[in-house]
Formats: C-alpha cells, structure tokens, sequence
C-alpha cells in the first residue's frame, strides 16, 4: 500500500470517471520496442551528464508493470484494435529506477502505452500509473472520435483506498489491465423543438423519420449489412453539420445511458425548427424618375414543402403594378434523399417598357424568360 502526493490518487480514478462522457475502446497488452514519440521519431537518449529525476514522496510507491493490457466490458468488432489503441501516448519523466509524472523542469518525454512493457525499467511510480487511464480514454475520443467511454485500471488490480493506492496484484502478476465500458447504440430517437411541430408530438415525430433512418450511427438490429452501433462522434459531428445547414433547422445531439447492460446508450438529435413556411413583403425606394421611384416585391418561401427537405421559392417584383412585371421561381430537393447531394430547377419571367430601359422618346415593350437547373454538392464541410 502507498500514500499517493497531491492529488495522484484521486486522479488515478477519479479522471478516469471523466472518461465516462467519452468513448471508445482500448487494446490488449503488447510488448514494446525502444522509447519511440507518436511521430515515430525516437526519443532522444538521455546522456550521461544530464541529470535524471528522482522520484519524491508525492509520486508514491513504485510498481512493476512489464505490459498493459486493455479489457473490453462490451466487445464490439467495430471497435480500435488492441495494437491500435496502445498506440496511446503519455508523458513520462524517466528516473533511474522508473517513470513518474512529469514536474517543473522535467517535462517528460513521449512514449506510447506499447513501449513502456519493454523498457529496461518498466516500473511505474504512482503519479506514473495515474496518467495511464487518461491517455487510453485520449486516444479513442481525440484519436478515434468515439464518445461514451468509460476507462480505469482494473479495481481487482489497483484500488484508491481511503486516498492511497493499493496494488492488490498477486505477486507472479506483473502486468496491468485497463477495463473500457464503451457506448453502444441501442436506440436512435429525435425529438423535434421550436414552432414547426404541435406540443406533445416532439419524440419521433414522422416528418423526422428520414433523419433517423439516415443516422451514421444506429442499432444493429439485423437488418442493416454493415451498421455502425458505436458512438462515433467524427461522423454523428458531420451528420449534424449537414442538416443544419438546411434552412430554418439546427441539430443538436445528446447521448444518455439507456437501460441496464453497461455501455447500453440513447442517440438522440434533437431538432429545432422554425415555422417552415413564410411570406415577406419588401418596399423599396430604388426606381427610377422616369417611372416609379417604388419597387415592390411579394415572396413566398417554404423550406419543407413536403416534409423531405424540399425548398419552394416564388417571388413577384412590379413597380406601381404599372411597368415592370417581373416573377421567378424555385425548387429544389434531395437527389435521391441524399443529404450531400440535391437537384434545383428555376425559372424566370419578366416585362418591361421603354423607358425602363432608359430609351426615351421610344415606344416599345418587351419580355424575356428563362430556365435553369443545376446539382448541387456538398463534397467538403468543415
């Protein structure tokens, strides 16, 4: 049993309980190679007339930890490999007989969580260990984009008891084990807010059924060749990104634990929508003298004309109703209910006199139209 200095033990659990609003998984234990940086560049050695750090009263006791194995509570085949997980960085400052916490003038240098089992000292010191669970909870939410994990030393191995560590490791057991509940989809929801829906109709209301069947992420219920039941928060982001970018809407989303089974989560977009349909009215003072100096312009605009995120725009502009006449029009729509993909078909109609023309003198009306269509893609967001 070791005392831990300031605030090692409780980080040595405690930070990994924040892993918990995180997500994604952990590798098994691997062996590693000489002291090498995420970057692949090795690690400067240290040289004989630098000085080395030497472990204090705050780092604890002193643990031999010859691999570090990752324990998944839920297996999932869709999850980072061991390997790929141990991949994990953390500082370390290296003394003679170990690793310790980085301090003031000893930043520490990078190692990979794979490395640490085959160093000439592979013994960590209690503010050591502590950043262990942190930088595996690192890697699968900054490396992976996964949310909803949960990380921390095996409490069968290690315990913080009444503000000391406690390896409980029998003695022929010299590795650790990092235990990772990680997020599993079970239910995709929506719930829709602001003017575009009745009271009391928000959860899974149908005109959001298409955001729901199009999620990235969703339940593996069977019925889906390849679906992803991870909470991948790099696609759900991206997902989220796109519908918003529809007219009048903002997706928002929310991740909550849903029944008993550990790792078991709800996926909820939440949908905030204006009135999905208005009329504006628009006088401008911007003729001319030798017409109307008014311009009046009538619009009609709806962003869901039939509940599949389908836009219909008409506009009517007229000076005093008397010389220009001018109508134009729009609709555009999913290609295919593709969210990164729509079609748009336009057209205009307009009629005029002379003088708007500024032909004074001259007596003579005329009129133009025109068509249009065009694909529009949303190959790059950010």
């Amino acid at each position: 049993m070791s005392t831990l200095g300031v605030g090692a033990a409780a980080s040595l659990l405690c930070r990994c309980a924040g892993l918990a609003c995180a997500v994604l998984v952990i590798p098994a234990p691997a062996r590693a190679q000489a002291a090498t940086p995420v970057d692949g560049a090795a690690v400067p050695a240290t040289t004989s007339d630098a000085p080395l750090a030497v472990a204090d009263e705050f780092d604890g006791a002193r643990h031999l930890v010859t691999g570090i194995e990752i324990r998944y509570i839920r297996e999932n085949s869709l999850l980072p490999t061991e390997e790929e997980v141990l991949a994990a960085t953390v500082m370390l400052v290296r003394t003679k007989d170990g690793f310790i916490a980085p301090r003031e003038g000893f930043p520490g240098q990078s190692f990979t969580l794979a490395q640490l089992a085959d160093d000439a000292t592979p013994y960590l010191y209690d503010s050591a260990l502590a950043l262990i669970a942190p930088a595996v909870f690192d890697r699968l939410t900054k490396g992976y984009g996964l949310i909803g994990v949960y990380a921390e030393p095996d409490p069968r191995q290690f315990a913080v008891v009444d503000g000391e560590v406690v390896d409980r490791r029998p003695a022929d057991l010299t590795s650790m084990t990092v235990e990772v509940t990680t997020g599993i989809i079970t239910d995709v929801r929506t719930i829709g807010m602001g003017e575009r829906l009745k009271e009391g109709e928000s959860v899974n209301h149908p005109v959001h059924q298409r955001i729901r069947d199009r999620s990235p992420v969703r339940p593996d219920d069977g019925t889906t060749e390849y679906a992803i039941d991870v909470p991948r928060g790099d696609l759900i982001d991206d997902y989220i990104y796109r519908l918003s970018r529809h007219p009048g809407r903002r997706v928002d989303v929310a991740v909550g634990a849903s029944g008993d089974q550990p790792g078991s989560v709800n996926l909820d977009y939440i949908v905030t929508e204006n009135k999905p349909w208005f009329l504006y009215f628009q006088l401008a003072n911007n003729g001319t003298d030798s017409t109307n100096n008014w311009r009046e312009r009538f619009g009609f605009v709806h962003n869901q004309l039939t509940n599949a995120d389908d836009i219909l725009t008409l506009e009517y502009m007229t000076a005093g109703f008397e010389d220009i006449h001018a109508f134009s029009g729009s609709y555009s729509r999913p290609f295919f209910g593709s969210d990164r993909l729509r079609w748009r078909v336009y057209g205009s109609w307009y009629t005029y006199d002379a003088s708007e023309v500024g032909l004074p003198n001259a007596n003579f009306e005329g009129e133009g139209s025109s068509v249009g269509g065009e694909f529009i893609w949303n190959f790059f967001q950010r």
